[in-house]
């Protein structure tokens, strides 16, 4: 596989990459690694999220309200 980047992004891996003595292919599968498995993750939460929805599963306002509350003071 081939990718290209603008010159500016391009400029951004160069520099990330000398900064941190890597290799540029090795900044870009990290970063490409990371992506995919956030993405994979948010994917399947929403599909869980689809699945309860679907057979009646929902939180009340105010559960959510608390849900969301203990979550910010922790």
């Amino acid at each position: 596989m081939e990718v290209h980047f603008d010159a500016e992004l391009q400029g951004k891996l160069s520099d990330l990459a000398a900064r941190t003595g890597r290799k540029e292919v090795d900044v870009v599968q990290a970063a490409l690694t990371r992506y995919i498995e956030y993405e994979t993750d948010f994917l399947e939460a929403v599909e869980l999220g689809i699945a309860a929805a679907e057979r009646g599963e929902f939180v009340d306002e105010e559960e959510l309200k608390a849900r969301i509350e203990r979550i910010l003071t922790r």
